[in-house]
């Protein structure tokens, strides 16, 4: 069972370092991933630069950008793409469970890798406020809280495992909450740019931006807090919640 579960973590380990390694190796390709995104989200709805002005100067700075920076892009794709596929092997509870030394060696491993990462971030949102089209400084302040939000889950959990008395069950509340943090901060602030900004009128495009750019981590951090509910819940005993609902009547 190690055995197998162990080369699952190499097979996806190895997958997010070759994934990462294609940013490294070519960064003029990586700087259009944003912008293809927002262009791709936009012609769904059949608009293009034209009837949006805003996306083409945000695909040109957005571009600028990670070209200028490209070692501080090249560092933050690496060290967060691999936190980012350490980190569900740490909440996996039977793959914690088979060796808390290895949990603990991985989650070291993690939170170094994440703690880099969200450092090269701050380089990389600071351009932002001078891109109006984008959302300008509200953006930027949106990419800080990204950064803010997930490096402060992260420690928490450490500090809450770390001191005595040690508490595992907030240090396992905090660190879900940094991996949601981590997906909003990502996945949602995209999947948000193809749903949302196509439907506003071509001049609150900015606006738009500002907005998901700042509720992305804040979708992330609620999302852990429900999934944590809800695994509570369905690990609870029945004759646990029966207790619970009890003590609530009462």
């Amino acid at each position: 069972m190690y055995a197998t579960v162990g080369g699952g973590q190499m097979v996806v380990l190895l997958i997010a370092v070759a994934f990462s390694m294609r940013y490294f190796w070519d960064i003029e390709k990586s700087a259009h991933i944003f912008a293809d995104i927002q262009d791709l989200a936009f012609q769904l709805h059949g608009l293009n630069a034209t009837h949006v002005p805003a996306i083409a100067a945000l695909r040109a700075h957005v571009v600028a950008n990670y070209l200028d920076h490209a070692t501080v892009f090249r560092v933050h794709v690496l060290t967060t793409g691999l936190a980012w596929a350490i980190m569900p092997f740490q909440i996996w509870a039977s793959f914690r469970k088979e060796s808390y030394s290895r949990h603990r060696q991985l989650g070291w491993a993690a939170a170094s890798l994440l703690s880099v990462g969200m450092f090269t971030s701050f380089f990389i949102a600071r351009p932002m406020r001078e891109c109006a089209e984008g959302g300008g400084m509200t953006s930027e302040v949106g990419f800080y809280g990204m950064a803010v939000a997930t490096s402060l889950c992260a420690f928490m959990g450490i500090k809450r495992i770390t001191e005595e008395p040690k508490d595992v069950d907030q240090h396992r509340v905090w660190m879900v909450r940094a991996y949601g943090c981590m997906w909003g901060s990502f996945f949602w602030f995209r999947i948000w740019m193809v749903v949302f900004l196509p439907i506003l009128p071509p001049n609150e495009y900015p606006h738009g931006l500002g907005l998901i750019s700042n509720l992305s981590w804040m979708v992330g951090w609620i999302g852990a807090d429900l999934a944590l509910s809800f695994a509570d819940t369905k690990q609870a005993t029945p004759s646990a919640q029966r207790t619970i609902a009890h003590a609530k009547a009462e």
